[in-house]
């Protein structure tokens, strides 16, 4: 016992071997890159959902298909989008798989962010994107400690209790505001 006290390695016994070391710190380097992508994809869909960038107008259903695409079906709709200014119309737009049964000759509230890119507008569709963005700050707060100590969570608490600490007061607000917003966006979408 006391030469595994001391970090000596006995023949049979298993320590913390650098090899899982370099594993965690490579799924939480994986889960790093997944929670910034969406830490940047969230608030930019919100900031368009919610109609604080881009040009707000509407989309108006023309004709809709299925297409069959790699494993499933997208439903693919054409139509006529104006700007609520009246300054920008694209008669060449395209919404995919965001039109929510909506039937030909209905106006949907859309965002146009660039010719061609379009976002659905809605309470239900900002708070969504915001959800998305939670997701995102809750799988960073998980993936730090892995990447900085290498060490399991409850392994690294004793060695960097402040970093274990404020990573989990992180975790559990995000996954509070992950929840609240998808209940939300649920509600929402429901009306």
């Amino acid at each position: 016992m006391a030469l595994r006290r001391q970090g000596i390695r006995r023949q049979g016994v298993r320590t913390d071997s650098s090899e899982a070391s370099v594993r965690r710190r490579f799924v939480g380097a994986l889960m790093s890159l997944m929670a910034l992508f969406f830490l940047v994809y969230g608030p930019c869909g919100f900031a368009y959902a919610s109609r604080l960038a881009g040009t707000p107008g509407t989309f108006k259903v023309l004709y809709c298909a299925s297409v069959r695409s790699g494993r499933g079906n997208n439903t693919v709709c054409d139509g006529t989008f104006q700007s609520t200014d009246r300054r920008v119309t694209d008669d060449e737009a395209e919404l995919v798989n965001d039109v929510d049964g909506s039937d030909l000759g209905d106006q949907v509230p859309v965002t146009r962010a660039n010719p061609g890119d379009y976002y659905m507008a809605g309470p239900a569709y900002a708070v969504g994107w915001l959800c998305l963005t939670f997701a995102g700050a809750f799988l960073l707060a998980c993936a730090i400690p892995a990447v900085w100590t290498g060490q399991s969570p409850r392994a690294a608490v004793p060695r960097y209790p402040r970093l274990a600490r404020g990573a989990a007061l992180t975790a559990r607000a995000a996954m509070v505001c992950v929840g609240v917003s998808g209940a939300t966006a649920l509600v929402l979408a429901a009306f």
